[in-house]
């Protein structure tokens, strides 16, 4: 355990020699104190060792992460990156190609929907020339029949004056 703590903050350690004067000394008590703390034993529910001379908390755990552990799980997570990289390339192909379909379906049919329309209103269009000129005919129809009946009414009466004139004469 104490190899392993040793081996993870072996850099720490080593920096820590060469920044400060005097660090070997807080790095002997460390080792010490956790020599001393596991040759004395754990009691139960102990979680950290307080080494004072050099004010630092050191957390036990019962499993520590190798070098080689970590190296393998940064493979992995590498390898699942890159997995979900082309995953997410492969999506976003996929809905690029689905959003072209989309939108030659819809051009389509907007195209199908313009030509129905047009042909609904080119419809109405001429039956409602057909029904103006109709009603224009049958406009001319009723003027020439009032104007026959006018005429033959002003015969009717033409013909009543002569007859009443000539029975009067």
């Amino acid at each position: 355990m104490l190899g392993a703590w040793v081996m993870s903050h072996g850099a720490w350690v080593a920096d820590a020699t060469v920044s400060y004067e005097g660090v070997g000394y807080i790095i002997a008590a460390v080792i010490v104190g956790l020599i001393s703390a596991g040759a004395l034993g754990k009691k139960a529910g102990q979680q950290s060792v307080r080494v004072d001379s050099g004010h630092m908390d050191v957390t036990m755990r019962e499993k520590f992460l190798t070098r080689s552990e970590f190296l393998e799980y940064k493979g992995e997570i590498k390898a699942d990156v890159l997995k979900m990289i082309t995953l997410y390339d492969k999506a976003i192909t996929l809905i690029n190609e689905r959003d072209e379909r989309l939108t030659e379906k819809l051009d389509h049919l907007g195209t199908q929907l313009h030509t129905r329309i047009s042909a609904v209103v080119e419809d109405a269009s001429e039956r409602r020339r057909r029904i103006h000129d109709k009603a224009e005919e049958q406009g001319k129809q009723i003027a020439a029949i009032e104007a026959r009946t006018d005429v033959s009414k002003a015969i009717g009466q033409l013909g009543k004056a002569i007859i009443a004139n000539s029975k009067n004469s």
